[in-house]
């Protein structure tokens, strides 16, 4: 049987591993959310442009 400092010792250990997966993820997600992010401004650029073009061609 393991002594309670022991316990507290892995449960600590675990937790650390815990927090430091959680942390890669976390970074993961914002690198994704920032190329979603630029993605989406690109996106409405060209939207605007197109929209921008179609009005052009309407008037002709």
């Amino acid at each position: 049987m393991k002594s309670k400092e022991e316990q507290l010792t892995e449960e600590l250990k675990i937790v650390k591993l815990t927090l430091q997966t959680e942390k890669a993820k976390n970074k993961s997600l914002q690198r994704q959310n920032k190329s979603l992010e630029s993605r989406l401004g690109t996106g409405m650029k060209q939207s605007e442009a197109l929209k921008a073009a179609c009005s052009v061609l309407k008037k002709n």
